[in-house]
């Protein structure tokens, strides 16, 4: 998984039911823990960042790794006319502009930042798996996920905040409920799933029938299986986010040479939230709205819950190699997270 990627044909044999079994198939290549030391890089770190599954305490710290190794990062992401990073030189490798490509409206670096690509040592941002077809070099993926019910609820409330910044706790749960139960509000198509999307590079996010069929969002719910198996270095939760910590610096940096920086960002939370949030929120959603959401997430679920397990597997591998840091409850304790409960 570390050069080659997983064949679309891969998707005939892969169920998109969980599996029964928390193992994964690959294993580590030995160059990854000395990356920070080799001159130049030989691959490329790539932090697939889902929206609103921690992304910004996330970039901060592939971000910090690679300023403490003396390698180049890149963030990634779209280019709104306008914002800061539009206004950047069109060939610079600070920020990675991203604009919706093919019938799937793959993520695609603009024809002027390909050249520079290679020059780049860590990326992160809202890529999907695929994005390694861009790069000249090996690469590790590595992700983080997070409850599909409270993404997306975060993801409402962050991108309505303007609106309900003035409101009290149950004027956001009864608006947060009139968008989950309006679908097309504000909408030009429908919300597919964002974890098939992202992770297969197969499918649009938001798509209607006639855009994408039932039987293509199956294949990439199940080629998002197989690359969380076989694709992925790293795959944490947001809600064991110390072990994704730990996992990552296993990777990185297991002689531990930078230890205040994975120590560091077990306790920070980048982009805090002011006032209220889905925590606050999603206790009190009506059954019928929690229904209509689980319907709408429909196709994330089995993305998230397999996503968990290879996470699982991840963790007691660490510690049955002897991390020690980290301890087998804490695997545990991810697992019981699996099934959204």
């Amino acid at each position: 998984w570390t050069h080659e990627p997983v064949a679309d044909a891969s998707m005939a044999n892969v169920s998109t039911a969980p599996s029964n079994g928390s193992s994964t198939s690959h294993s580590l290549t030995s160059d990854i823990g000395q990356l920070c030391e080799t001159k130049p890089p030989n691959r490329v770190i790539l932090f697939l960042h889902i929206y609103k599954t921690g992304g910004t305490s996330n970039r901060l710290l592939f971000q910090h790794w690679a300023e403490e190794c003396g390698m180049s990062y890149a963030q990634a992401g779209s280019c709104p006319e306008g914002a800061w990073m539009s206004k950047l030189p069109e060939d610079n490798t600070e920020y990675i502009c991203l604009h919706g490509a093919g019938k799937h409206r793959f993520p695609t670096p603009r024809s002027s930042q390909r050249g520079i690509l290679p020059l780049v040592d860590v990326i992160a941002g809202h890529m999907a798996y695929g994005f390694h077809k861009h790069i000249q070099k090996k690469y590790t993926y590595i992700t983080c996920l997070r409850n599909p019910m409270a993404r997306f609820v975060s993801g409402l409330l962050y991108e309505q905040r303007k609106v309900t910044s003035g409101m009290n706790l149950t004027e956001v749960i009864d608006y947060v409920s009139m968008k989950i139960s309006s679908p097309y509000l504000n909408h030009t198509a429908p919300y597919r799933g964002i974890y098939p999307a992202k992770l297969s590079g197969k499918m649009m996010e938001a798509a209607r029938i006639t855009q994408q069929t039932h039987q293509e969002e199956k294949e990439a719910v199940a080629l998002s299986i197989a690359h969380l198996h076989n694709g992925f270095a790293v795959v944490g939760l947001l809600e064991a986010y110390p072990v994704f910590i730990e996992l990552t610096a296993a990777l990185l940096d297991p002689t531990r040479k930078h230890g205040a920086l994975w120590t560091d960002a077990k306790s920070v939370q980048a982009n805090g939230h002011e006032g209220i949030d889905q925590s606050d929120v999603m206790p009190h959603l009506p059954k019928d709205v929690l229904a209509a959401l689980n319907e709408t997430i429909a196709l994330d679920w089995p993305v998230y819950v397999e996503g968990c397990r290879v996470g699982y597997a991840q963790c007691k591998a660490a510690v049955s190699s002897g991390n020690k840091h980290l301890e087998r409850q804490q695997c545990e304790d991810l697992l019981a997270t699996c099934s959204g409960n």
